[in-house]
């Protein structure tokens, strides 16, 4: 292996998953500060990544299928596209490609296989493979349970990376620019904390009812004079405006970023957040913010993706069905309070 190799790290998957890859991409570029880093992700993981100061540059990943989800979208346009991308990688000349999935995933292992490089990746659970990987990594998703980012951090064993150069944070820069526009539109009292508190779930199922939003709100309120940013996707805006109505003598703002840039430099603004497990969450750990997160009483989820380097409680039912929609508005305020104050006290 060269002294200062050049490496392609290829995560496709969802912000949640991108954020748990920052700290593999700060220990590669602390570990070769000489050597090249790539990065082949989703355009919809760009504004996680577009700053991030380990990447030396960022490939877009084409999707064949699900063409809507390109930068263009257009068949004709796609399979361009998707020519073009084969072409730059291929003229990279890596010498090692790194798969980063919690399992194997094997439209990223069939493009490393085309790249002339050292492929490591997640081994299949049936041990077969229809492509060559070099480097198998087995037990990943074994008990005991370890966090996504150390799950990820384990394939870069092969590459002479060890577990002590773990970084303890993610890694997540807000465009000032957004920052500044965000801040520009609010009405809230600069002399106030800002809570924010994301209603929405992916999962409709897996929503927390609106009266509890809003008795949680009312609880905080009673000890901490904040005012309450109420985040929600544009889908929800009737739950928001139900909410609004519940709470309307305590300062608040409905707030619907219109994409993930400004969802982020929404956050950046605030003091402490409140929100379900997932992408959000891992946003809010990115930039630091101490966060409760709401949490089915799995233990995957419990111990497999919780805020990684900042302060949090999280909260789940361990009393009936250990559901989201069914944690007590009580038991998610009683964590605000501890961890405001745990984290807060001097700012």
């Amino acid at each position: 292996m060269p002294a200062q190799p050049n490496i392609l790290i290829i995560r496709l998957g969802l912000l949640g998953d991108m954020m748990c890859t920052t700290p593999m991409l700060e220990a590669v570029k602390k570990h070769f500060p000489k050597g090249r880093l790539c990065l082949l992700s989703n355009e919809y993981n760009r504004p996680v990544i577009a700053r991030n100061p380990f990447i030396d540059q960022i490939y877009t990943y084409i999707h064949s299928k699900d063409r809507q989800r390109n930068p263009r979208s257009g068949l004709f346009a796609s399979l361009i596209d998707a020519w073009r991308l084969k072409r730059n990688l291929k003229r990279e000349r890596f010498d090692w490609v790194v798969v980063c999935n919690g399992g194997f995933n094997k439209p990223s292992v069939r493009i490393a296989q085309g790249l002339g490089a050292q492929i490591v990746s997640a081994a299949r659970e049936d041990g077969s493979y229809d492509y060559h990987v070099d480097y198998p990594i087995s037990g990943l998703l074994a008990e005991p349970i370890e966090h996504e980012v150390v799950r990820t951090f384990k394939l870069l064993a092969p590459l002479g990376i060890s577990a002590t150069e773990l970084p303890r944070h993610l890694t997540l820069t807000p465009a000032p620019s957004a920052i500044d526009r965000e801040a520009l539109t609010s009405t809230s009292n600069p002399r106030l904390p800002v809570i924010a508190v994301h209603i929405s779930a992916r999962d409709p199922r897996r929503e927390w009812p609106t009266s509890r939003f809003a008795a949680l709100i009312r609880e905080i309120y009673q000890t901490i004079p904040a005012t309450f940013w109420i985040i929600h996707a544009p889908n929800d805006a009737q739950r928001a405006t139900a909410l609004h109505h519940e709470i309307n003598k305590i300062p608040h703002e409905l707030i619907s970023p219109s994409d993930t840039e400004a969802l982020i430099a929404t956050m950046a603004l605030t003091t402490l957040m409140i929100c379900q497990e997932g992408g959000i969450l891992h946003l809010a750990a990115g930039l630091r913010l101490p966060t409760v997160g709401l949490f089915e009483n799995t233990s995957e989820k419990i111990r497999g993706w919780y805020p990684w380097g900042c302060s949090h409680r999280l909260v789940t039912n361990t009393q009936s069905s250990g559901l989201i929609k069914d944690i007590p508005a009580a038991d998610v305020a009683a964590a605000v309070l501890e961890l405001y104050a745990e984290s807060l006290p001097n700012q």
